[in-house]
């Protein structure tokens, strides 16, 4: 036996360790297997990079504005206004991501992965700016710190779900698919 040859296992773990890394249940290789497999060779890879950034990004958005509202990290959050002391509201900087995400994605047919992802991520990362404002623009009032204003947590909760629905029925049913269950089973959750 030379320094470079593995001794066999015996059982099971002999048989899975013989596979190629690409076949061998909770190994990196078998989810990037997996991920082309069944999220890029469906073409639903930029669904999945919406709900991504667009749950990320509520994330970062709430974590920002509560550091200005509880005056934490002073040096690096604060408000954005004009010189003429208006405030300018993340909805503004949100719709603009939409308007160019839109733009670009209907006048451009981008056959480039780089170029349609860069869109959903625009697009997933605008849309939480927007909708994270959403009782700004049902009540046409600055309610965000008000009870009034948990009406855009429910509006992105709304569209969280329907997102990560959509991302679930890329592979059909998730307790069922193999996806899902390599996800699981590198993560010890599943037998």
């Amino acid at each position: 036996m030379t320094g470079r040859e593995q001794p066999v296992r015996p059982g099971r773990w002999g048989e899975l360790a013989a596979l190629p890394a690409h076949l061998r249940p909770g190994t990196p290789q078998r989810l990037a297997h997996l991920y082309r497999e069944h999220v890029m060779k469906q073409c639903r890879e930029e669904r999945l990079i919406i709900a991504t950034s667009f749950l990320v990004m509520f994330g970062i958005v709430r974590f920002i504005t509560t550091s200005i509202k509880d005056h934490r990290f002073t040096w690096l959050f604060h408000n954005v206004g004009s010189s003429g002391g208006t405030h300018i509201h993340h909805l503004v900087f949100g719709i603009f991501g939409l308007l160019i995400a839109g733009y670009i994605g209907a006048a451009f047919t981008n056959d480039r992965p780089w170029g349609r992802r860069a869109v959903a991520i625009l697009y997933g990362v605008s849309a939480a700016l927007t909708l994270d404002e959403f009782a700004l623009w049902l009540t046409l009032r600055d309610v965000y710190w008000t009870p009034d204003g948990e009406k855009s947590v429910y509006a992105v909760m709304a569209v969280g779900a329907i997102v990560t629905i959509g991302v679930i029925t890329l592979v059909g049913d998730p307790l069922r698919s193999e996806y899902y269950r390599q996800i699981l089973r590198s993560l010890s959750l599943h037998p």
